[in-house]
């Protein structure tokens, strides 16, 4: 049985081990969940609502580091459910997906059949709270592949793979997403919207790179680096830390380390020991930020 739920277009998202995120939390602090792996795909859900634009924000301490620098952008297109951009050879399946305990909550239009006009990937609901008297909790019988508490009640989160060609048989993702090259990249700008963003602490922007054998490995995070706002945020690699929740001196690696293999981008809701987390928000206007 998964630990998760998706609502993939076709395809069946890349897994995320995380045998090692509990262990960091639980010394670090209570107050936010691991990240989730991908699954397979679950219940559909209603389309999740959009709010008005915000005022442009910056993002953690000032945003960019230097927040009047012009980036060169290219825009990645949102439609069918893939993302894609003939430019720099992107195109993979946009997605929500949530752990077992948070999915009965969780609405996207990111669900089969999905709009041909959609251009924000929505996801509305409330996470479930780290239960740590639940029965999977106290009998350490996890949903696979969840190896901890925290991987079991890990959160929500929308995907969006960066590899993931249509297989001409099916006509749908290959089932596994692959490896992206970013090295000509520096990082990606996307706009919010919504009636309630998460707050701080329990909201993420993420990439996953393919060097997973340890752990946890191969993720690398916004939290503490880059505060997520509504409006534009741009992020840059070097504001992506491996394991962001774990501080270290030195500072754990960026994601320049691990650009030339993303396999995903995400918007990653966090859970925590103490309530539920409610939001309700779009994505939209994806652009990556050339070098």
């Amino acid at each position: 049985m998964s630990s998760r739920v998706s609502c993939a277009s076709g395809a069946v998202a890349f897994a995320v081990a995380l045998g090692l995120l509990a262990c960091d939390l639980e010394t670090a602090s209570d107050s936010a969940g691991s990240a989730g792996s991908a699954g397979s795909a679950g219940s559909a859900g209603a389309v999740g609502s959009a709010g008005a634009a915000g005022a442009v924000g910056t993002a953690g301490t000032g945003g960019d580091p230097v927040d009047h620098v012009v980036y060169e952008e290219v825009p990645l297109s949102l439609s069918d459910g893939r993302i894609t951009s003939a430019q720099l050879g992107i195109e993979g399946t946009a997605y929500s997906e949530s752990d077992v305990h948070s999915a009965s909550s969780v609405t996207s239009n990111l669900t089969q059949p999905i709009a041909p006009s959609l251009v924000s990937a929505c996801i509305r609901g409330a996470t479930a709270k780290v239960d740590r008297a639940s029965s999977e909790c106290v009998t350490m019988m996890f949903t696979a592949p969840a190896t901890d508490c925290f991987g079991e009640f890990w959160g929500v989160a929308i995907r969006m793979n960066l590899h993931q060609p249509i297989d001409p048989n099916t006509g749908e993702g290959v089932a596994t997403a692959l490896p992206f090259d970013a090295s000509a990249l520096q990082g990606f700008a996307f706009d919010l919207t919504g009636a309630a963003l998460p707050p701080s602490f329990a909201f993420n922007f993420e990439v996953d790179s393919d060097v997973n054998v340890i752990p946890g490995e191969g993720q690398y995070c916004s939290q503490g680096q880059v505060k997520l706002v509504m409006g534009t945020n741009r992020v840059l690699f070097s504001q992506l830390l491996n394991r962001c929740f774990r501080k270290g001196d030195p500072p754990n690696p960026s994601a320049e380390t691990a650009q030339s293999r993303l396999v995903r981008i995400s918007w990653h809701v966090l859970t925590n020991t103490d309530a539920a987390v409610p939001f309700d928000f779009c994505v939209s206007n994806v652009r990556a930020l050339l070098k």
